[in-house]
């Protein structure tokens, strides 16, 4: 993985912190994007931290295009990012509904459609 760029969303706890540590451990360069950034990896010059709440499509977008221009060679992308309500259908509101299916899908198709021509 030496000399490769990746991009982890998700990547302040979870399966992103222990994707990031994998990557990292293997010599890659990771972009790590979350909500909150975290202190875990803040030694390791091969990493950068960035904070963006990718639920937020307008700042999701302006956010991404700032890493593509800091970050012109990208090798990879790990669309990790998550949140999960787990409780019965008839307790969960239309607003969240709406939240989590933005969260959990249509923000990582926007990832996916800005990076995919830095992949082609």
């Amino acid at each position: 993985m030496n000399d490769r760029t990746i991009l982890v969303t998700g990547s302040s706890s979870g399966i992103g912190k222990a994707i990031v540590a994998t990557l990292l451990e293997a010599g890659a360069q990771v972009i790590g994007i979350s909500r909150t950034k975290s202190a875990a990896f803040s030694k390791n010059t091969l990493y950068t931290d960035i904070s963006v709440d990718i639920g937020n499509n307008v700042s999701l977008e302006n956010e991404l295009k700032i890493v593509l221009a800091d970050f012109p060679r990208l090798d990879g992308l790990i669309c990790n990012a998550g949140f999960g309500k787990f409780d019965n259908l008839e307790n969960v509101s239309s607003e969240q509904i709406v939240s989590y299916i933005n969260l959990n899908l249509v923000s990582h198709m926007i990832i996916t459609r800005i990076v995919i021509p830095h992949f082609k």
